[in-house]
C-alpha cells in the first residue's frame, strides 16, 4: 500500500470537531483532496480540536490506527462551553488549549476507556449532563406565551 491509501478526506464543514487518536498518530495536511498527497504533514495532538473549516482538509495515518470523532454545531458548543469558535476557524489544535478545564478529565478518560462502547457511554453521560444543565438555565423556545399564541391566535397578541 502507498501513502495515498492512508489519507482521510473531509469536506469543508461548519462543524467543530473533537478527535481522539486512540491508537496510532494522526497527521494534518494543509490541503485536502488530491493535493493532500503532495503536501507536507504535521503531527496532530492525541486529542485534537478543530473549528469550522472553509475548505476541504485531509489527515493521514498509517495502520494500526483507531480514532474517534465528535462533531458539534458551533452554537451547541458555545452553549456547552462558552467557547466562541470564531478564532478557531480553519485551525487544528490540542483540545486542552481550547476547552475549559472542566472538560479535561472527560477528554483524558476517553483515551483511557477500554473500548468504543465505554467511550460512547462516557460521552452520553458527560455531554448529556452538560446539556441538561444548560437547558435548565436557558429560556425555553416554547414559552407559555408563544404556546398560548398558537392555541389562541389573536387573543394573546
Amino acid at each position: 500500500m502507498s501513502d495515498a491509501d492512508f489519507f482521510n478526506h473531509y469536506p469543508a464543514s461548519p462543524y467543530c470537531t473533537l478527535s481522539w487518536w486512540i491508537q496510532g498518530q494522526g497527521e494534518w495536511c494543509e490541503l485536502g483532496g488530491e493535493q493532500a498527497c503532495s503536501q507536507p504533514r504535521r503531527a496532530l495532538p492525541r486529542i485534537t480540536f478543530n473549528g469550522p473549516q472553509r475548505r476541504p482538509v485531509a489527515t493521514w495515518c498509517r495502520p494500526p490506527f483507531h480514532g474517534l470523532m465528535l462533531l458539534f454545531r458551533p452554537e451547541a458548543l458555545r452553549r456547552l462551553t462558552g467557547l466562541d469558535v470564531g478564532p478557531w476557524l480553519d485551525k487544528w489544535v490540542d483540545a486542552r488549549e481550547v476547552l475549559p478545564a472542566s472538560w479535561h478529565g472527560f477528554l483524558q478518560s476517553m483515551l483511557a476507556s477500554q473500548d468504543d462502547l465505554a467511550r460512547m457511554r462516557l460521552t452520553e453521560q458527560f455531554i448529556g449532563s452538560l446539556w441538561r444543565a444548560e437547558q435548565a438555565h436557558s429560556v425555553p423556545r416554547n414559552s407559555a406565551s408563544s404556546i398560548g399564541a398558537r392555541i389562541w391566535p389573536g387573543v394573546l397578541q
